[in-house]
């Protein structure tokens, strides 16, 4: 069985949809925003991953990314956002997990803002 490549919407689309300028310095804005553009998309499902510790319950593994993108032909994009301006930097917990999915053959990525979330969805399925 052979996969099509999916249609892409145009990026005008996706900034809209987004909900254009995500609030400065807000990582969570920025979450939100790549969900709602990648709803734009009905070959994928982006997943938030509600990792972390909340009293003294944790939930998820540490150093998992906030987004988790299921893409045609059996592939995932894993999405670690960090604070608007490189106010984020990303943690030893993090590097780890991302060395330990590099090596199993996924892409992670690290962004601060909606449109290279949206650029790398669109270069995955495109690839």
């Amino acid at each position: 069985m052979t996969a099509r490549t999916p249609r892409l919407p145009p990026r005008s689309a996706t900034r809209k949809a987004a909900g254009g300028q995500v609030a400065a310095g807000l990582e969570g804005g920025v979450v939100a925003g790549i969900l709602k553009a990648l709803r734009l998309y009905p070959w994928c499902h982006a997943i938030r991953q509600n990792s972390g510790k909340r009293g003294r319950v944790r939930f998820g593994e540490k150093g998992l990314p906030d987004i988790q993108v299921l893409l045609p032909n059996e592939r995932t994009l894993w999405i670690e956002v960090k604070r608007p301006g490189g106010k984020g930097r990303v943690s030893d917990d993090q590097e780890r997990w991302h060395a330990m999915a590099h090596a199993l053959r996924h892409t992670v990525i690290v962004v601060e803002s909606v449109q290279p979330a949206i650029d790398a969805v669109r270069g995955a399925v495109r690839s």
